[in-house]
C-alpha cells in the first residue's frame, strides 16, 4: 500500500511538473546550446525502408527510438533521392505521410531538442514540434518555410521523452512528404540554456501577474 502511495504521489508531481512547462522556442543548434546530436545514415542508405519503431545511437551514446504512427519512414539523401535545399549528403529521415509526425523518443529524457524540417515540394509550408513527457503535452513551437529547410528547436525545463515533427502546406494542406535531417538535443541543459529557461519561466510569471 506504502509503494502505490508514493507511486501515485510521484504520478501527480509529474502531471503537475508537465502542466506548468515553460517552453522557448530556437531557431539554431547554437540557440539549443546542443550537447548531443543523432545522424541518420546509420540506418540505413539513401532509399532503405525502416520498420519502426527504429533505434538510433547519438554520437553521446543516448538511444532514439525513430517511428511514425503509421510505421512508414524511410531514408534518403540530399543530392541522391531528395532535393530539398539541404546540404549537399545531408542523410535524411523521409516520411512519405505528411498528416503523420516523425516522433523521436528519447530513452534518457532531454531538456531541449531541434533539427532542420522540409517538405519534399518546393512550397510554402508551417513545421510544428510538439514536446511531451510520459505522455504530457508540454507544449508546442513552429516556424514557417518557404520551400526550402528551416530549423525548428525548443527548450524545456522538464524533462523532454517524446518530440513529435510536422508540416503542413498551404491552406492546411497534407498532401506532401516530410524531409527531417539530423537532430540536436540538450541531453544535460548548459548554464546559458538553464539563464534563458528562467527568463522564461520570469516572463510567465510577469505575464501572469498582469
Amino acid at each position: 500500500m506504502r509503494s502505490l502511495t508514493i507511486a501515485a504521489a510521484l504520478g501527480v508531481a509529474l502531471l503537475a511538473q508537465a502542466a506548468h512547462a515553460t517552453v522557448i522556442q530556437v531557431g539554431s543548434p547554437a540557440g539549443l546550446g546542443a550537447t548531443d546530436s543523432v545522424a541518420w545514415d546509420q540506418l540505413g542508405g539513401a532509399g532503405t525502408f525502416l520498420f519502426t519503431p527504429a533505434l538510433a545511437t547519438s554520437a553521446g551514446g543516448a538511444v532514439i527510438d525513430v517511428s511514425t504512427p503509421a510505421g512508414e519512414v524511410s531514408r534518403r539523401d540530399e543530392g541522391v533521392d531528395a532535393s530539398a535545399g539541404f546540404a549537399t549528403g545531408t542523410p535524411l529521415l523521409f516520411d512519405v505521410n505528411e498528416h503523420e509526425p516523425v516522433q523521436l523518443r528519447f530513452l534518457t529524457p532531454v531538456y531541449g531538442v531541434g533539427a532542420e524540417i522540409a517538405e519534399d515540394v518546393q512550397r510554402g509550408f508551417v513545421a510544428t514540434l510538439t514536446l511531451f513527457n510520459f505522455g504530457n503535452v508540454l507544449g508546442s513551437v513552429s516556424v514557417t518555410g518557404d520551400g526550402g529547410p528551416v530549423y525548428l528547436g525548443a527548450l524545456s525545463d522538464v524533462p523532454i521523452t517524446l518530440a513529435r515533427f510536422s508540416t503542413m502546406g498551404p491552406g492546411g494542406l497534407i498532401d506532401a512528404g516530410l524531409l527531417l535531417g539530423p537532430a540536436q538535443f540538450v541531453s544535460v541543459p548548459e548554464p546559458s540554456t538553464v539563464l534563458l529557461l528562467l527568463g522564461g519561466l520570469a516572463g510567465v510569471a510577469l505575464t501572469r501577474r498582469l
